[in-house]
């Protein structure tokens, strides 16, 4: 598989930060945690809109905070994987993050998320969009693979490190 051809290096931040809000005292953890992530996500969307291949990126972001809604994407080995199949990709379409601080994101292994990996798709697109969805778990079990996603210099290196692997 060409990763490349659904990971434009214009849609691979390497210093994401979000500007998320601090708990306030006496606040509600759950809200606030869930607050953070649809804040995470919508950053993320901007990501995968810089494709060109997203129809329009308000129902995008709406899609990808309904689906995070339903079950947390935080799959573990600091890993978190916003994904849904919409009307709203023209194509499959992938975005990469890494943070600059680590994200709480209900992961289930209750760890922080260090990197995400957004996922979108046509309805249609059932193939592809498992494939990935599936290789992704395996590919960021191997602890060599984030080594070297965290080091990484320029959006490049992660298309090739991830392309390797994928």
């Amino acid at each position: 598989m060409n990763f490349a051809r659904y990971l434009r290096e214009d849609s691979i931040d390497l210093a994401f930060d979000p500007e998320l809000p601090e708990l306030r005292e006496g606040g509600n953890p759950e809200r606030h945690l869930q607050k953070c992530k649809e804040i995470i996500i919508a950053s993320m969307a901007e990501l995968l809109c810089r494709s060109n291949r997203i129809v329009n990126p308000s129902k995008l972001r709406t899609d990808l905070i309904h689906r995070e809604r339903r079950a947390s994407t935080g799959i573990g080995e600091n890993l978190a994987m916003p994904h849904v199949r919409t009307a709203q990709a023209r194509d499959f379409t992938v975005a990469f993050a890494r943070c600059v601080t680590s994200l709480d994101f209900d992961s289930i292994d209750g760890k922080p998320v260090h990197f995400l990996l957004a996922l979108v798709a046509p309805p249609h697109d059932d193939r592809l969009y498992t494939k990935v969805y599936k290789r992704v778990a395996q590919v960021f079990n191997n602890p060599t693979l984030r080594h070297e996603l965290h080091n990484a210099q320029h959006p490049g290196e992660v298309t090739r490190i991830l392309s390797r692997n994928f």
